[in-house]
This record gives C-alpha cells, structure tokens and sequence, in this order.
C-alpha cells in the first residue's frame, strides 16, 4: 500500500510539472496575449520601441496612455509633423516640435519696439505670440518669421513657442533623461537633437530683450533682440 502511495504521489508530481511547462510554453509562444508594447511571460516587459510603431500604425496618443503606456514614452517620437514634447490625455491635445533646427542663429528682430501682445509665457500663448511678433515686426530672416513660414511634413501651421513651451521642450526632449544638463545633439538623454546653445522664445522681455534659454543647462535669462540664437519650431496637434 506504501508503494502505490508513492507512486500516485510521483505521478501526480510529474504531471503538475508536465502542466506547468505545457502552459509556460503556450504562454511563451502566445506571448500570453500581451497588450500592444509589452512582452514577457507576464507581459511585464514595457518595449518603448513598439510606441513609434504604434504611431505610425494609426494608433493615437490618447489610445496608447489609455493602454497604460507611460507618458513619458511619447516624447520623442514622431507624430503629426513633429517630435512631441506635450501630451495632456484630459483634453487629447499635445504639442511638437521640428525635428531639426529652423536656423542657428537669428535674432528676434526690432530692438527698440514693443510689440503689443507677444508677452505670452504659458501653454498655449506661442502661436498668438508669433502672429503678433509678426504683426508689429515683419523683418525677413527673424525667429518668429522663419517658423511662421515653415512648411513642414505636411504641416504649414508652425509657430515659435513661448517660454514654458521651449522649457517642455527642455525638459522632455533635450534633457529627457533629467539630469539637468546635455553637451549636445549626440548627448544620450538628448531626444530632440538640440545643440547646447541658446534657443529663442517668442515670448518678450522688454523693447530691447526677449527670454531665451539655454540648452545645455536649461537657464533662462532675456536677452538683446539683436543677438542670433537656435531657433526650433513648434506646433499643436
């Protein structure tokens, strides 16, 4: 009686692992029905390369964070002309970035004047503050005006962005990886490609000095109009 006991109890072992492997294997090469961007036995691998794809392949941004994918697995990646730097899932509404510089070195134009209404510093003011940069300073070659006339993958409605929207663009982008500090386009936290010099914002100062901030470090200071710096437009999608 002791034998057979022991040889139901081997038995009943062997299947329990015979059923374990059996499922570990369809699991494996079901990849156990992870979820779009993950992998895994227990779909607990995040592959941040699936998110461009995903893009690419019709997906929205709103649809991949309501698949729990991480914001901050946006940035960066290509969408609707650009590289986004924003994404607000309450609302749907995010911003991009050129993938390249628009100059790297233009002046803001018009030292001296005082352009009514280009003061905007917050989300969502850059656009009007170019229309209005270029309503009271048309000068050909400036920051605003070489964005305002970008045409670019599709997309004609560019705009230079104000202070806290080149600072997203600062955090997100070029100092991705957040430790406060990037040397340049080949910098590993630097997903924009940015160069670690001064960009301009449309947002003004006073009538001789404008914000700019500087990418290698991400200080704000105004500056003279008059002086060139990076330019790198922007756009709402």
């Amino acid at each position: 009686m002791k034998m057979l006991k022991s040889i139901i109890v081997l038995l009943a072992v062997f299947c329990t692992v015979l059923s374990t492997q059996s499922c570990k294997d369809e699991c494996e090469d079901l990849m156990c029905d992870c979820p779009d961007g993950y992998t895994g036995i227990n779909c607990e691998i995040f592959d941040d390369t699936e998110v461009q794809a995903l893009l690419d392949g019709g997906k929205t941004p709103l649809e991949l964070i309501s698949d729990n994918f991480p914001l901050n697995s946006l940035y960066g990646k290509m969408y609707e002309g650009g590289l986004i730097f924003y994404f607000n899932a309450s609302d749907s509404s995010g911003m991009v970035a050129a993938a390249t510089d628009q100059s790297t070195g233009a002046t803001w134009g018009c030292l001296g004047d005082e352009i009514n209404g280009a003061d905007g510093k917050v989300l969502g003011t850059g656009a009007q503050n170019t229309m209005d940069i270029l309503m009271g300073c048309n000068t050909d070659g400036i920051a605003a005006k070489l964005c305002a006339q970008l045409e670019l993958n599709g997309y004609t409605d560019w705009f230079l962005p104000a202070q806290d929207e080149l600072n997203l663009m600062w955090i997100n982008l070029a100092d991705s990886d957040g430790d406060g500090y990037s040397s340049g386009a080949d910098y590993e936290g630097n997903l924009g490609g940015f160069a670690a010099s001064f960009y301009s914002s449309s947002t003004e100062f006073s009538e001789q000095s404008t914000w700019v901030q500087f990418f290698s470090s991400g200080n704000k200071i105004s500056d003279f109009k008059t002086n060139s710096h990076h330019v790198r437009a922007a756009r709402v999608f």
